[in-house]
Formats: C-alpha cells, structure tokens, sequence
C-alpha cells in the first residue's frame, strides 16, 4: 500500500512511494506527530540516481522487520538532496565576490542588483558573524575548499578591521569613504595592472575585467571564471588557482589599506559579540583546510584545565598565526573582555565604548553570550567559561522570562513600558528568544537540570503554528526545535589532557559537523564545580574514557577511537 510520498512529484521521494516505512515527505504534519507521540524524527535524505540510495532502500526501507521497528519508533521523514542544493548555490554565488569582498575578505549587507555583483558596501559584525559560521559548517558538510576560504578570509577580515585593541568587535564599517559609496573597495583596470604587473593578465581573466568596469566605470570584484577554466586558459595546474589568487588579492590589501578608509561605529554590542564569539569558538576547534596548517590539536586545549588567562604572549592577535590558533587568541580575549567590560559590577550591559557602558540590556545579549560561553567551553574545556555561562542563564531566566511562557525583549527590572515587547520572528540576527531557548536546551544537556529543558520547551509551544508556517523568519527557533526533538548526544571525556587516546578521541569527535554533539572533557577526577555530564564517570583501566550519552543516560564507555565511531 502507498506511503504518503505518493502525492509528491520528486522522482526520489516517489522511489520509496511503495515502501513498507511509514514515510512522511517534510512539512507539518510530520513534525506536528513527532511531538504529538513523542517519538524522535528518522530523516533520510537522498536523490533519484544515487546508486547507494537504491541499496540502502533494497536491504533495509523494503525490509518489513526494519519497517516494523521504524514505523513503531520513529517518524520517518524522506527529502529529496536536491532541495538542498539552493543553499549551497547561494553559498557559492556569494563566495563568488561582489557581497564577498575577495581582497579584503567580508561581506556587505546586501547586493542592489539581480547578478549579486553590486552590494550595499556597509559590513555588519552580525552578517559576517553569522556567515562565517555558515560557510564553515558548510566546508565542513561538504569538503568544498572555497567555503573554508571564504570563512578564513571573513574572520580574517574582522580580526583586521573590527577588532577593539581589548578585544571587542566593533559593530560596522560604512559603506561611504571621501564621501561616495563603495570608492574604498572599487577598482580601476589600471590600479589592478600597476599593482599586479605580470600577474594582472590572469587576474583580469578571473575576474572579467575590463577599461570600462562593471559599475558606474569602476570594477565590482566578482570571479567569471572559475579554478578549471582559468587553468585551462593559462597552462596551470588547477590546484595552483587559489594560491595565485590569493598573492593577487593580498597585494591588493596592501594597496587598499593606504587609501581613505571607511568610517567605523565602534561601539561594542554584546549580543553581536556573543554571535562572533561562538563563531571562533568554534572554528578554533576545526581541522584544518586548504588555508593552512594548524597543530595536532587545537592551540590552548592542554592549556585549556590550567586555571587563569592565557599567557602574556598571546596579548594582541598577531599576524600570520594559523587560522584555528587566531580564532583561539580572539575568542578568549572577546570572552573575557565581554565579561568584564560589559558586565561592570556584575550587571549585564548592552553596549561599550571608550570605556562607558549604557544602562540598558537586552534578552538577545544574554542569549547570545551564553551560547557563545558555551561554544568556548567546548574548544579549551575551561570551567570558567561554562560557570559563566550558567550565572548569566540564572540570571537571564529571573530577568526575562514570562509566565506565559518565552521570554520578553527587555528586563524586568528596566523602566517600566507600556508593554513589555517580545519579538519572536528573526530579523537581521536571531529573535532573543530563539536564541534563549537553545542556550537552555545546551545547559540541559550539560547539566541534566529539567527546569532549564522545561522553560526551552514551553517556549517552543508557542511558536510551533507560525514556524511551521513562515519558516524563513523562525530559523533559529526551528534549529532549536530539532535539538530539543532529536534531544542529541552528549560526549563526556575524562583522562589525563596529555594521553594519546584523549587527544585522538577529542580530535574524532571534531572531524565532522556534528550539530547535535554536546561535549564536556575534564581532567580526572573532575572537579565539584564540572558539568554534571561529567560526575561518576570512572575511567576504564586507568585510560582515557569517553561516554556517549543520550539524556545523561550513557552507553558502555570506550577507551579507543573504533569503538566510538560504532557508537557515533
């Protein structure tokens, strides 16, 4: 008998129309039963040529033993891979220059024209916080080198241009210099030859270079030519595309930096800089890519169980550091800046500079620094950075929370307002709320404490309706919902930092994107003020042992990294 994917036209979904699972095509109706029985979401995502698709859907979807166990335990949800591929087309129209400035790295806010090619020339810290994110995620997902580039170029970009000597990051850079739009990122076919000489024929061919420019008689950065094609046309050997483009671009920063720049909004939001924050975190913890080289394992993770800041050395971002040791460097210094400079007498504050903080502060503050406490904690293990995390959350559920459920935009305590507003729709960076909910959900699973699931929950309930319908304006909460739906895994490594199994264990569970993985680690024996998810975690014949666990409720522990990845 037909599955409801026989109402579909996708050519893959209709494959497994007559599957004996009980296969739901995404939409409402199969997350409104997920959490109706409560049963957890088994999405399976694939296309109609894909000849590993078809033997999977042989051995185990038209097997009825397997069917029986899926449609008792699971809802089963079938996509089609290519709805996908919007995304990463977008990813790599933007990678392509044009928003993405590919000398300088960044992105401006938004492109005026239809080819993506001309931008608003303002660059957000949120945008580039968030993209950066999306395009390591995406490098991660996919192995495509241009997308570690682009992330590379963009943290290198607010690491150069952003970055308060304290370690904040500044909010934006204008679009305007000497008074015109675009003028400090614009090129001249002449500029480009008197700066590259013999290398500008190549450069020119990339990029479609021409006397007259693409815009009002300038030149808007944006490749026409990809790694293949240049390749061809000059005799090169494909691989060595990027790096000559890189030597281009870089000559050209120099040339750039001496020309009146932009003006700064040097003010220091700290919900921007929570989203910046938990972005580094988490590419300091990433393997290496086609950019450069890192160590073994990620700079500061030993140094991660020693209490304290990092050493003098690491005083300023230094220049030529390898990407992971960079993005160390700036989350612990952002971290600790935000803090201290933003938290004066241990109250929360929205905004700094020189030296002032504002009186206010807002729900999206508190939220997005936990979160980003919480990606650091997972790089260098340090309690510090999850005790924070815990303190602001208390004090974000005393100061915010509506007994309706959710959370409003501004304190309890602030001046009093006609009504307390609580924006639940993303706009330029997620809803406060949304972001609230899964730093809760994160804490949960660190802490096994059921007041912090329960509060993300009940703030889930009320969106579920407008989410399911509008999904574009309710993405962080839709993220957070799949969290709390799939509830994830947690990872908890106990051992001594120094061993060969911890490193190797550490390092597995980084090698992939893994959105679900929560991860605690800890010298042993932990100590009183450690992650829950660590407690009465003995080690297995005095080894390295890590414990993979679904609600604190850990499978048999494993010493070796074969063993984990059966679990995984």
């Amino acid at each position: 008998m037909p599955n409801l994917l026989s109402h579909e036209t996708s050519p893959y979904l209709l494959q497994h129309a007559r599957n004996p699972v009980d296969w739901f095509p995404w939409g409402p109706e199969a997350i409104d039963k997920a959490g109706r029985e409560e049963k957890p979401i088994f999405l399976s995502i694939g296309y109609a040529a894909c000849h590993w698709c078809h033997v999977m859907a042989h051995e185990s979807f038209e097997d009825a033993d397997t069917a029986a166990f899926l449609n008792a335990h699971f809802v089963s949800i079938k996509v089609d891979r290519d709805a996908l591929e919007p995304a990463l087309h977008a990813l790599n129209s933007m990678a392509r220059g044009g928003m993405y400035d590919v000398v300088g790295g960044g992105f401006s806010r938004y492109s005026t024209d239809t080819y993506w090619r001309v931008p608003h020339f303002e660059k957000m810290l949120y945008d580039n916080a968030q993209l950066a994110r999306v395009y390591l995620h995406a490098w991660q997902i996919t192995g495509q080198p241009d997308f570690y580039r682009v992330m590379a170029g963009t943290i290198g970009f607010v690491a150069r241009e952003l970055t308060h000597p304290e370690s904040g990051f500044y909010s934006a850079l204008d679009a305007d210099s000497e008074g015109v739009e675009g003028k400090f990122y614009l090129w001249t076919r002449e500029e480009i030859r008197a700066q590259l000489a013999e290398n500008s024929a190549f450069f020119e061919a990339a990029y479609g270079v021409t006397e007259h420019g693409n815009w009002e008689g300038s030149m808007v950065l944006q490749r026409i030519l990809d790694d293949a094609a240049l390749a061809d046309r000059f005799g090169l050997d494909p691989e060595s595309v990027p790096s000559l483009l890189a030597g281009c671009h870089a000559r050209l920063l120099a040339a750039r930096a001496k020309r009146p720049r932009p003006a700064t909004d040097d003010k220091i939001l700290t919900a921007w800089n929570g989203l910046m924050l938990a972005t580094l975190a988490e590419a300091a913890r990433a393997p290496v890519g086609p950019a450069g080289a890192r160590a073994d394992s990620p700079p500061g993770f030993q140094r991660g169980f020693q209490a304290g800041p990092p050493p003098e050395s690491w005083a300023e971002p230094q220049a030529g550091l390898p990407l992971q040791e960079l993005c160390y460097n700036l989350a612990v210094r952002n971290a600790d800046f935000l803090l201290t400079a933003l938290r004066p007498g241990g109250k929360l504050r929205r905004s700094w500079r020189e030296g002032r903080t504002t009186r206010q502060v807002f729900l999206d503050d508190y939220a997005a620094l936990i979160l980003g406490l919480l990606e650091l904690y997972q790089t260098d293990f340090q309690e510090r950075w999850y005790l924070a995390a815990l303190e602001l959350a208390d004090e974000m559920i005393a100061r915010f929370s509506d007994p309706q459920g959710g959370f409003f935009d501004t304190p309890a305590d602030s001046e009093p307002l006609i009504m307390r507003p609580k924006e639940v729709q993303d706009n330029a960076i997620p809803s406060g709320g949304a972001l609230a909910c899964e730093a809760l959900l994160k804490l949960a699973a660190f802490t096994g404490k059921g007041d912090y699931r329960s509060l993300a929950e009940q703030s889930l309930t009320g969106i579920g309706e407008a989410a399911l319908r509008y999904p574009t304006a309710f993405a962080q909460w839709l993220s957070a919902a799949d969290f709390a739906l799939t509830r994830g895994k947690q990872a908890a490594l106990l051992g001594q930092p120094e061993a060969d199994n911890f490193q190797t264990l550490i390092q597995f569970l980084r090698a992939e994107y893994r959105p679900g993985l929560v991860v605690a680690a800890s010298a042993f024996p932990p100590s009183a003020s450690s992650p829950a998810l660590l407690k009465d975690r003995p080690l297995v014949e005095g080894r390295a042992t890590l414990y993979l666990c679904e609600d604190l409720v850990c499978r048999q522990p494993v010493t070796q990294v074969d063993q984990l990845a059966k679990l995984l």
